[in-house]
């Protein structure tokens, strides 16, 4: 008998490959005006220990139109943290936490770790 089905999870963690992330932001950015525009994440560690996740891009070659679009759905090139947060939040339903370490995949990209609470990654599930 297992005796951990008994138990309910509190939270999980999951991993989350900076290509992936790129992905969804080059996705969302595409969807909102269009256009294929190239996303680089990158992190950087606050005094606090906190990880900051970035998504940059260049909106230099867009329109007006098409930035002013972007800002609406909440991309800007001036905000890297709103980009990635943007993006996380096509991900996850409620409130996530990004642990303070980074992971190097095998292939050399890295990925950071976000803890969800179990309930919300069910609802994260169905959308």
């Amino acid at each position: 008998m297992s005796y951990i089905k008994q138990l309910e999870p509190s939270s999980i963690s999951l991993i989350v490959p900076f290509k992936q992330l790129k992905s969804i932001a080059e996705e969302l950015i595409e969807q909102a005006i269009g256009v294929q525009v190239l996303v680089n994440i990158d992190s950087e560690e606050l005094n606090d220990g906190e990880l900051r996740i970035l998504a940059n891009f260049d909106d230099s070659q867009l329109s007006d139109e098409e930035v002013r679009s972007l800002s609406k759905v909440g991309f800007a090139s001036s905000e890297p943290y709103r980009n990635a947060d943007t993006a996380l939040d096509a991900i996850f339903v409620g409130r996530y936490d990004i642990q303070p370490t980074l992971g190097d995949e095998e292939d050399g990209d890295y990925y950071f770790i976000v803890e969800i609470e179990y309930n919300d990654y069910q609802r994260s599930l169905k959308r």
